[in-house]
């Protein structure tokens, strides 16, 4: 699956439980604000609580770059389709969130792989060919 990150979210509507009370959200809601839209299969299954609960630990860090967090539960039954029973890690979700802010705010840089905030990046150039 290719990448969405940096990209405009698709129009939609959908019930969401937030603060308590079920809601409707669109595309709207989500419009010119830093967004992660997080996809997990079920919520009882076993991979996905750790996932919520890591997210959830890093909620406050996410909250502080002005990023709100939207988990979205296709609710099928114990289906492990979304890391073939490997977990997520939030840090790196932070990581990611980092460097596209950084992108977006630095046009013509780019942040290569394993970037963390503070690090080098790189300004393409037909100078770099060959000597990454």
């Amino acid at each position: 699956m290719q990448s969405l990150i940096n990209t405009e979210i698709k129009p939609f509507k959908a019930e969401a439980f937030l603060n308590g009370k079920f809601q409707h959200i669109t595309d709207e809601d989500l419009k010119g604000k830093w967004s992660v839209v997080f996809f997990y299969p079920a919520d009882f299954t076993f991979v996905c609580p750790t996932e919520l609960g890591d997210l959830a630990d890093n909620y406050e860090t996410f909250k502080k770059l002005g990023v709100e967090i939207y988990a979205v539960s296709t609710d099928t039954h114990f289906t492990e389709i979304s890391a073939g029973g490997i977990g997520r890690d939030a840090s790196e979700l932070l990581r990611k969130v980092k460097a596209a802010q950084y992108v977006a705010a630095h046009p013509g840089e780019v942040c290569p792989a394993k970037w963390k905030e503070g690090e080098a990046t790189l300004a393409p150039s037909l100078d770099l060919v060959g000597k990454i």
